[in-house]
């Protein structure tokens, strides 16, 4: 017999509740509970991230006693991080390293998606 224990998302920073289950508990219409009926997954999205939602948020489960994993979210600003590969890049090339790669920020190989 399997038991439905509801699983919900907290912000910590103001200490919000974001959802319980598939119910959103936030104005803030960027936030939405999923939960994959193959598995035992449910994951918060976050639409649109911006840096002010960088910060801890925890996954609880509602079971006795309850459950919770605390997770930090770290927002990078895209158009900054851009600038850094391409000063690292240029540097690179400019000192005879081999310019088939992108490079981070700190000096490792880094992978930059949309």
């Amino acid at each position: 017999m399997c038991r439905y224990f509801p699983v919900s998302w907290v912000r910590h920073h103001d200490i919000h509740l974001l959802t319980v289950g598939r119910y959103t508990y936030t104005s803030d219409q960027r936030f939405v509970a999923t939960h994959s009926p193959q598995t035992e997954d449910w994951t918060l999205q976050v639409r649109y991230p911006q840096l002010r939602d960088s910060g801890i948020y925890e996954c609880q489960v509602s079971t006795t006693p309850p459950v919770g994993h605390f997770l930090y979210l770290s927002v990078v600003d895209l158009v900054v991080l851009l600038a850094e590969m391409m000063v690292v890049r240029f540097a690179a090339s400019r000192s005879g390293r081999r310019r088939g790669g992108r490079e981070g920020p700190s000096g490792g190989r880094g992978v930059l998606g949309t």
